[in-house]
């Protein structure tokens, strides 16, 4: 989730039926982990203009336990 206006109002920037697992800076945005409940799947995003679009780079990772984006990046 999302506050443009110092936490009054909230909005879904990520939103496929599941969790946040991680969200962290990195150089140029952020990087965020989910889990999709349903499928029981995570994904690995990234943002760039931050957080208004997301990116999904996780094809090819090899772990779907993932829980740790420092972790991801030693990978």
């Amino acid at each position: 989730m999302r506050s443009t206006d110092n936490g009054e109002r909230w909005e879904w920037v990520i939103n496929e039926g599941g969790v946040g697992i991680a969200v962290e800076r990195i150089d140029g945005g952020f990087a965020a982990i989910s889990c999709n409940t349903s499928t029981q799947s995570r994904r690995m995003r990234i943002s760039l203009d931050s957080g208004k679009t997301w990116k999904a780079i996780d094809e090819g990772l090899q772990s779907l336990s993932i829980s740790s984006i420092n972790k991801w990046a030693d990978i």
